[in-house]
């Protein structure tokens, strides 16, 4: 069991892989260019001075600066992640840049690095010789060398100057190597199936006891949750795993992650009734003005998929989250628009026979009775985007009355 992710669905990831290559990403300007245009330029305009603060605080979609990004950029990151199959892209200057980036947007002080030593110079440096200007320790050991990976990583485990969360963390590469020996050995036998030794399922139940004990405070609590329950679910103790989530997810500051978890686990063991109900559960239980709509539409997604013959409770459910995000200003913008894309095409999916064209009637009748109220101006608007919502094409509907 592991924690799953949000439902997507992109059609261009079934593109083949010289198309992605030619056409992915592409963002035409007004001119209908064919190809790719590149833009030079190192500012862009905006219809008012509030459009431009809103655009630099990040509460409104896009461009403010090339050093930050550019529609170039954007292609070309766009491209890359679909060639890799990646959730997103960011591209940097260098290796080095990007190296840099992935270590220090990840470590803190108080945080330890484990490598080898046979290393990149400039890699190694940015782990022996730049990380420890901001507090975050390492330890260069033989890569070769399995006893000395475990050495270090329980050391990890052991120090008590570190966060209970970290120390959990440091069970993880046991975990990965007890599975690496055992792949090793299976390979022999054709046999690649891994069941964790007793031992170790032990190891991982007596140190998750341990933790649980010791946290109690609910920020706190949210990260090591995570962490209890995927430690148990990679060793095979699954049932404890979702004992664990039940008997503590309400102590956290936000269980509904954790219902959702849940429901993913209901929904593995084919209880469809049981896994919607804690979907519906987490959908409920979120907070917070873009967390709604984002919990809303992963249960809708998963009542589509685990009830397609519940016409009924399709539409009034959907209506209600709808509704909640059309209360929104910026309810076609930013992330509401790409989970509300999703969203789209699973209703489509859903529709593909036909039969509930009625209810995917409704629903766009429902959505295109608010589409005035939001903003028209510039190329694809939100009133645009609104209007197009659950069109087969995607191309602008009937204005609404």
């Amino acid at each position: 069991m592991t924690a799953k992710p949000e439902c997507s669905d992109d059609p261009v990831a079934d593109w083949a892989p010289a198309t992605q290559l030619v056409h992915g990403g592409t963002l035409r300007s007004q001119f209908g260019e064919t190809s790719e245009a590149i833009f030079l330029t190192q500012g862009y305009i905006y219809e008012s001075a509030e459009q431009a603060e809103a655009r630099f605080k990040n509460e409104e979609p896009g461009y403010q600066y090339s050093r930050f990004a550019n529609p170039s950029l954007s292609m070309f990151e766009e491209r890359l992640r679909l060639l890799e199959g990646a959730e997103a892209c960011r591209a940097t200057a260098t290796g080095m840049a990007a190296v840099t980036a992935a270590l220090m947007s990840y470590l803190s002080a108080g945080d330890h690095v484990v490598a080898a030593r046979a290393l990149f110079g400039s890699c190694r440096y940015v782990v022996e010789d730049l990380a420890p200007r901001f507090g975050v320790a390492s330890t260069l050991i033989d890569g070769t060398d399995i006893e000395a990976w475990k050495a270090a990583a329980a050391q990890i485990e052991n120090d008590p100057t570190l966060a209970i969360d970290d120390r959990l963390n440091a069970l993880m590469p046991q975990i990965a190597l007890a599975r690496f020996a055992a792949e090793a050995e299976s390979a022999k036998d054709e046999d690649d199936s891994w069941v964790a030794s007793d031992e170790l399922q032990q190891q991982i139940r007596e140190r998750v006891s341990w933790a649980a004990d010791e946290v109690t405070e609910e920020g706190e609590l949210q990260t090591t949750m995570n962490t209890m329950a995927y430690l148990l679910s990679s060793v095979g103790l699954e049932d404890e795993a979702e004992a664990l989530l039940a008997e503590r997810m309400n102590e956290t500051v936000a269980p509904y992650y954790f219902m959702s978890w849940m429901g993913s686990i209901k929904e593995d063991a084919g209880k469809a009734e049981e896994a919607l109900a804690w979907y519906r559960r987490a959908y409920e239980a979120s907070t917070g003005r873009y967390s709604r709509f984002r919990w809303g539409s992963m249960y809708l997604r998963h009542l589509l998929e685990l009830a397609p013959d519940d016409t009924q409770k399709i539409e009034h459910h959907s209506k209600e989250v709808l509704g909640e995000l059309l209360a929104l200003e910026d309810a076609f913008a930013g992330g509401n628009h790409s989970r509300l894309q999703a969203l789209e095409r699973s209703y489509l999916d859903w529709n593909q026979s036909g039969d509930h064209s009625a209810t995917i009637g409704a629903l766009r009748d429902f959505v295109l009775s608010a589409c005035d109220g939001f903003p028209s101006a510039g190329d694809d608007s939100q009133r645009d985007r609104c209007l197009s919502f659950l069109t087969e094409d995607g191309t602008t509907s009937a204005e609404p009355a």
